[in-house]
């Protein structure tokens, strides 16, 4: 479940899946430093544990995808 202020919940709900561009963000505010919450990929390994850092710094973007699934080993 992603924090009620983090990324995942200011997509609007009607978006299923995009890509997030963080440099036009970046030029337009000047790059921001300032911390936001997402589930980053250390979310699986440090359970409770969502970083509030400059994610806009880390990553130039990131797929969204609302609903995801666990893939299955084909045969």
């Amino acid at each position: 479940m992603p924090n009620k202020n983090g990324l995942e919940n200011w997509v609007p709900t009607s978006i299923a899946y995009g890509f997030l561009d963080f440099t036009p963000y970046n030029k337009q505010f000047n790059y921001p430093t300032t911390p936001f919450l997402l589930k980053s990929p250390m979310h699986f390994t440090i359970p409770a544990r969502v970083a509030p850092i400059p994610w806009n710094l880390v990553y130039d973007g990131l797929f969204f995808i609302r609903d995801t699934q666990a893939t299955k080993k084909s045969e």
